[in-house]
Parts: C-alpha cells; sequence; structure tokens
C-alpha cells in the first residue's frame, strides 16, 4: 500500500479531472501496487516525511502528472472523448432530429396500437367527424393534447440526458454541459400548438415547428428539462474542490 498522504493527493487529483469513480479506484489501486513494486510502500505514517513524498513523485511522477496523463488516456478510448467538437457541437442537432423522429413514430404506432384495442373507434370517429363537420370529443382532444406533451418534452429530455451522460462517462463534462445548453435552446425555439377547433377548421390543428417570435410558458418549461440536466452535470464541477479523498481512500483501501 502506496504511502497515504500520497495516496489521498493522488485521488484528489484525479478527482479533479472529473474521470468516473470506478476508473479513479482502479487506477489508485494499481498505482499503490506500483509503488509497492518499488519498495516505497512499507514506509510508516513517522516516515512519510516531506523527503519521502518528494522521493515517490520523482520515482512514479507527482499525482498531478499522473492525473493528467490519466485523464488523456481515459478520453482516448472514446470516440466522443477524441472528438468533443463534433460529437458535443454537432451531435446536439442530430440527435434531436432523429430522437423527435424516432418519438413521433413511436407515439403514432401506439395510437394505432389504441384504435385497435378500441375496436378501431378512434379512425372511425374521425371520419364521421370530418364528413359531419363535427367537433372531436373530450377523450380526442385529451389525446391530442397528450401527444403533443409527449413531443414537446420527450425529444429533448433524452437528446440531454444522452450528452449529460456522455459528458460525464467519457470526462468531457465542460462539452456535456455546452450540448445541453445547444439542446436548451432548441426546446426554447420549439413550438408546439394543439388547436381543438377553429372558425376555419372544426377537427382542430396541430402545428409543430421553430419559432423565436413568440416566446411563452410552454417553451420554457420545455428548455427547463435539458436546464435541469446541465446542473445535473454542472453540479460536481462546482463541488469538486470540495470533495474530500478520504472517502474513496477508504473505498479502495
Amino acid at each position: 500500500m502506496a504511502g497515504q498522504p500520497w495516496r489521498n493527493r493522488l485521488i484528489e487529483a484525479l478527482q479533479r479531472q472529473a474521470l468516473p469513480r470506478a476508473y479513479v479506484q482502479r487506477l489508485v489501486e494499481e498505482l499503490s501496487d506500483h509503488a509497492a513494486d518499488l519498495s516505497l510502500a512499507d514506509l510508516s505514517l513517522e516516515q512519510q516525511s516531506m523527503e519521502a513524498q518528494l522521493d515517490l513523485d520523482a520515482r512514479l511522477g507527482s499525482p498531478a502528472q499522473l492525473a493528467a496523463v490519466a485523464k488523456r488516456e481515459f478520453q482516448r478510448r472514446t470516440f466522443a472523448g477524441r472528438h468533443p467538437v463534433l460529437t458535443f457541437l454537432a451531435g446536439p442537432f442530430v440527435a434531436v432530429i432523429v430522437t423527435f423522429v424516432v418519438t413521433l413514430l413511436l407515439l403514432a404506432c401506439s395510437l394505432l396500437l389504441l384504435d385497435v384495442v378500441l375496436g378501431l373507434v378512434l379512425g372511425s370517429s374521425l371520419r364521421d367527424n370530418e364528413l359531419t363537420n363535427t367537433p372531436p370529443s373530450a377523450f380526442e382532444i385529451g389525446l391530442m393534447q397528450s401527444a403533443n406533451l409527449v413531443m414537446r418534452f420527450v425529444p429533448f429530455a433524452l437528446s440531454a440526458w444522452f450528452f449529460a451522460a456522455l459528458g460525464r462517462r467519457c470526462a468531457r463534462p465542460v462539452w456535456g454541459i455546452i450540448a445541453c445548453g445547444i439542446v436548451a435552446v432548441l426546446a426554447f425555439s420549439f413550438l408546439s400548438v394543439v388547436t381543438p377547433r377553429s372558425e376555419y377548421d372544426n377537427l382542430g390543428t396541430w402545428m409543430m415547428g421553430l419559432s423565436w417570435g413568440t416566446i411563452g410558458l410552454a417553451q420554457v418549461l420545455q428548455a427547463a428539462v435539458p436546464l435541469a440536466l446541465l446542473g445535473w452535470v454542472l453540479w460536481p464541477l462546482i463541488n469538486r474542490d470540495r470533495m474530500q479523498p478520504a472517502s474513496l481512500a477508504r473505498a479502495s483501501g
């Protein structure tokens, strides 16, 4: 077991690099074993003087140096870690489009399945309403409003969650924050409005698109979910200077 002060410094340096806890624990164990191979692990607490710490730094590298190298090597393991600009700047636009299309298709399939379960009453009711110019029922309006809520929140929530988790997983939390910010802007500019009836269409309309002209509470709420995930990534960065290595040292010791 490597000298505890040096070990604690290593844990703290690795935590500052926003590396995953499991990876930090494994790396600390490996470096501690390497220190033991160098016969530097037999120092008692009384012997762990500043000279001994400097000797350990000289032979293994300082904790800050080791942590910086560990972060670079960890980031090279994934595409997102190697190409953060492409992943976290262009990726959010692609992710929102893909999740939007997939959510819309799944929603359509769910409504078709519900129609089958109900004995095809939704489809026949829609045709009857169109022929007789009758407004939709409260149940049909409720389905439309529910579908509207799904399309307003689910694509942006899934996209933001993906990039928030990806940024933490590949030790690129700042890039994850940027990606969540882009998703939040897209969510803020997305407009989806259900109008059950109008003077031009008794059956109602459902309009979706991007708009900066009319910003309402609905769009603010849409952006709130990606912003909350942004805060989930940002919070450990704000508090990492307060993190103590003792708990991790006990877990890996």
